[in-house]
């Protein structure tokens, strides 16, 4: 049960950070990320928040634009 509760743990965490550096990869499309922006994508647990994220970076034409979607 431990070892199910462990594998199902560092799954999710491999989705997250997954989903994390596909919004890095569309972000630097549109140049540098600032450091505030990084930080607050790598501090986000929430599947759901990290979606919408992705689908605003997709959208996004700058990443100023992309942190107005942040919030």
């Amino acid at each position: 049960m431990l070892l199910e509760l462990m594998l199902k743990d560092e799954r999710q965490e491999g989705l997250l950070a997954g989903r994390r550096e596909d919004i890095f990869q569309l972000l630097e499309m549109c140049g540098e990320i600032p450091e505030d922006i990084r930080s607050k994508i790598n501090a986000q647990t929430d599947e759901n928040v990290l979606k919408k994220w992705h689908i605003a970076a997709a959208k996004a034409s700058s990443v100023d634009e992309f942190r107005d979607h942040m919030q």
